[in-house]
């Protein structure tokens, strides 16, 4: 029970709450397989909950419960923006990066081992309940905010709505992903995070006629 309080502190601390989902990177580990995706999760009750969006490949899979009880999951938590397009973008870059099950440490201020403890199947999504076990804190350096960095994360977000949406939405989603780009050009001379946003953009693209 102590371990249990002192998990749940530590969770807190690090930011997760109950009204707000933190943008995360995840890798879940099944069998022999893994999937690397980004993550929106919110405390609850001592868990950490998301729901998974029909579309997606852990979709799929969560949706069998002979799977769904056997599945690990390992949360990365970061703010870099490169980490975040890999891994919605150009994911076997991720996974080489967990082919020691540890996260990557250059990328990563901290991690979460937690497994599926219970999974909860809708026709649109899979709510999703991460059990946690251990958390490994890797940088312990204060790091500055940056508007380029937030936007970048914020265009993958609205990029990975857009494969479930209809036209008008795919539209509206794009607009602001051309919105966010301005930002990170007027906030940004990093020359990765143009290409990166440049590539964002492309790929909305492809969703409109």
């Amino acid at each position: 029970m102590a371990l249990e309080s002192n998990i749940n502190s530590a969770l807190l601390e690090l930011g997760f709450s109950e009204n707000t989902y933190a943008e995360t990177v995840a890798l879940f580990l099944w069998n022999s397989n893994k999937h690397v995706m980004a993550l929106g999760l919110r405390f609850r009750n001592g868990f950490l909950y998301s729901r998974v969006f029909k579309g997606s490949k852990m979709y799929e899979v969560l949706r069998s419960s002979e799977k769904a009880e056997n599945i690990q999951c390992i949360v990365c938590i970061s703010s870099n923006p490169v980490l975040f397009y890999n891994a919605v973008l150009n994911k076997s870059e991720v996974l080489k990066c967990f082919e020691n099950l540890e996260c990557f440490k250059s990328f990563c201020d901290a991690s979460i081992e937690t497994v599926v403890a219970n999974s909860i199947v809708s026709d649109e999504f899979v709510e999703v309940f991460l059990k946690p076990i251990k958390i490994g804190i890797y940088r312990r350096i204060p790091r500055v905010f940056t508007r380029a960095s937030a936007a970048i994360i914020e265009a993958l977000v609205w990029y990975t709505k857009m494969v479930f949406a209809d036209e008008s939405r795919r539209r509206e989603y794009l607009n602001r992903i051309l919105m966010l780009r301005d930002v990170v050009y007027r906030s940004s001379l990093n020359k990765v995070y143009r290409e990166i946003i440049d590539d964002v953009v492309v790929h909305a693209q492809s969703y409109v006629s």
